[in-house]
């Protein structure tokens, strides 16, 4: 098996030409394959396109009423992809996408919470998920939300109360929402996010799997900053999709056509033979040396 690289980035507007630029040579140098983008902060009735030679495939889901929010997944030409069904809301806040992904039936959730209310907003869409998905469901989620005050956060302290960030773990797990990043790294401190004004890190972006698919995940990292206040997040999963097959050297037979080249040869194998076949040194083990001797001198006339 081989595995689909997945990531995501909160871009904080993608409204210049230079900033979509550096995003999708960022995405192409890292060979992302599926990228979850949040706060593209398009209007509606006047988004430029993402779409690209190395993305063909790009979805939007923007809010009509300011350029504000916002969210897109964009598939790589590097996979295949077979589109199923799509689902959005008003406010430019989640994108559903259902397809075939490499041959496998994949569910691929992109969501951005507002900085505040973040429960409110987050309660409705696990049930509309849970009516809409099938197959491997994969959920990129910028909650707005440190989950753990205590690994999430430098400082260690969160303005919401212990209660509220309750309440959406809560939330997530009744909907069996796995943690892929933490479930890697129980114990480890890093964060995808920088405020300025706090002069803090925290994690607020999440890449969640559902339970019966955990077995799927590959990898999970954090990357440094880049262009944006987040930081882009991977996800790499396992995929039924064949891994390319190993380089073999094959003869340009074409070569042999080239009497000089032909005589070439000839001299190598009766000069290889009479060297090394000797009584000391068994039969089997002059051919497969042989193989690679002769593999070589070809390689040096191509």
């Amino acid at each position: 098996m081989t595995s689909i690289q997945f990531a995501s980035l909160n871009t904080n507007g993608l409204n210049t030409p230079e900033k979509l630029s550096s995003l999708l040579r960022l995405l192409w140098s890292k060979k992302v394959q599926v990228a979850f983008i949040q706060e593209t902060h398009f209007r509606r009735d006047a988004m430029p396109s993402l779409k690209s030679p190395r993305y063909p495939d790009t979805y939007h889901n923007c809010f009509s009423g300011s350029k504000s929010r916002g969210v897109s997944i964009l598939i790589a030409r590097s996979v295949p992809w077979e589109f199923s069904d799509a689902h959005t809301d008003d406010n430019g806040s989640f994108l559903f996408l259902k397809g075939r992904l490499a041959g496998q039936l994949y569910t691929l959730v992109n969501v951005y919470l507002p900085n505040t209310k973040q429960l409110r907003a987050l309660t409705g869409i696990p049930s509309r998920l849970d009516d809409f998905a099938e197959g491997v469901l994969l959920v990129r989620g910028d909650l707005n939300v440190a989950l753990d005050r205590v690994v999430d956060v430098s400082r260690g302290t969160s303005h919401l109360a212990y209660s509220y960030l309750r309440g959406i773990k809560q939330l997530l797990h009744s909907h069996q929402r796995i943690n892929t990043w933490r479930i890697l790294n129980p114990e480890v401190k890093d964060f995808t996010f920088y405020s300025a004004a706090r002069d803090s890190y925290s994690r607020l972006d999440y890449f969640l799997l559902s339970h019966s698919v955990v077995s799927l995940l590959a990898s999970s990292v954090i990357d440094p900053l880049t262009f944006s206040d987040h930081v882009m997040l991977h996800v790499s999963l396992k995929s039924p999709l064949p891994a390319p097959k190993s380089w073999q050297w094959r003869l340009n037979e074409s070569l042999l056509q080239d009497l000089e080249v032909a005589q070439a040869v000839h001299t190598a194998i009766s000069q290889y033979f009479e060297t090394n076949q000797t009584d000391d040194v068994s039969s089997i083990s002059v051919w497969a040396a042989y193989k690679c001797v002769i593999a070589g001198s070809s390689s040096n006339m191509e």
